[in-house]
């Protein structure tokens, strides 16, 4: 055997491991999970999301929410012959189909195979704003549940509600546009990824209602770091299942989203501080280190003694 072929066997029988633990983890007729196909994170979530219901990823600008709902997709399509409807409040289907190409994810032939469909509700096609606070949301999720029977779709996302939100001006009629939206889409027994914004430095939707709503909550965060920015994932919750808590550090890669379940976060170096610095007190020292050491970094002493005679 190749060492191509044994690396392949070795990564399936960790795959039919993992998959018979998560077994172990649920209940004789509890939720039955549908797995993601993003690296590590059907790990974090203990087997997947709980099929045919909603998960909310909430976060800031550039977190990576796109990436995570655009892979959802394409994973579902190539792995599991799960067929998906893309609904689009912001970017234009065509911006997304170019977009996601960076990713070696090419959605032109899974469109012409009604494997996937968009519906756009992008501002290039709907400027409507609010009028009252009795705004229909029924030829919205008309549209969605023809594509859905169309299509024959097993998975939704939909990107994102803040744009949609924009039409309402009190959190009452939010909610209850949102809990409708949710509702319907469970009916339709699809398993849906939602996007929000969260306002910066805050843990909560910009909206702070879509959480409460929704069956399973994930925030997408960024820290800055020496070289790079630093991305983290928190499943804040999932209603039945259990899951990985706390915070897991996860990368964009060419490939698409890898989450790190295993590998522990260290905030001392996320959080390095250059400009606060702790002195030695030794002359010469602290000025040759620019003034000490960085608040964050760990300083290991070592004493060389030369194996040469003097």
């Amino acid at each position: 055997m190749t060492n191509a072929g044994r690396q392949d066997n070795l990564k399936a029988k960790k795959k039919a491991k993992l998959e018979k633990f998560w077994k172990t983890r649920g209940r004789e007729g509890g939720a039955e999970r549908i797995q993601t196909g993003i690296k590590g994170f059907d790990e974090m979530l203990e087997g997947g999301i709980p099929k045919g219901r909603s998960l909310l990823i909430i976060g800031s600008t550039g977190t990576g929410k796109t990436v995570f709902i655009n892979e959802f997709i394409y994973r579902g399509i190539t792995k599991f012959d799960e067929n998906g409807v893309f609904v689009t409040f912001e970017e234009r289907p065509e911006d997304i189909i170019k977009n996601v190409k960076n990713f070696g994810w090419d959605y032109d032939p899974f469109i012409k195979q009604n494997k996937l469909t968009f519906v756009d509700s992008s501002p290039s096609k709907e400027m409507t704003k609010e009028i009252s606070p009795d705004y229909d949301l029924s030829p919205l999720v008309t549209r969605i549940k023809h594509a859905v029977k169309k299509i024959k779709a097993k998975r939704v996302v939909i990107d994102s509600l803040g744009s949609l939100f924009l039409k309402f001006s009190n959190k009452g009629a939010v909610r209850e546009v949102f809990y409708l939206l949710a509702d319907e889409l469970k009916g339709m027994g699809v398993t849906t990824l939602i996007t929000s914004e969260k306002i910066y430095g805050y843990d909560i939707p910009r909206y702070d209602v879509e959480e409460y709503v929704s069956d399973a909550v994930v925030d997408l965060n960024t820290e800055i770091g020496q070289n790079k920015m630093i991305r983290t994932i928190i499943v804040r919750k999932i209603r039945g299942v259990g899951y990985r808590s706390g915070k897991v550090e996860f990368e964009i890669t060419n490939d698409g989203v890898e989450v790190y379940p295993k590998i522990p976060i260290d905030v001392g170096v996320a959080k390095t501080e250059f400009k606060v610095r702790k002195k030695f007190g030794i002359s010469g020292l602290d000025e040759a280190l620019g003034g000490g050491i960085p608040r964050g970094h760990i300083v290991s002493g070592l004493h060389w003694k030369s194996p040469y005679p003097r």
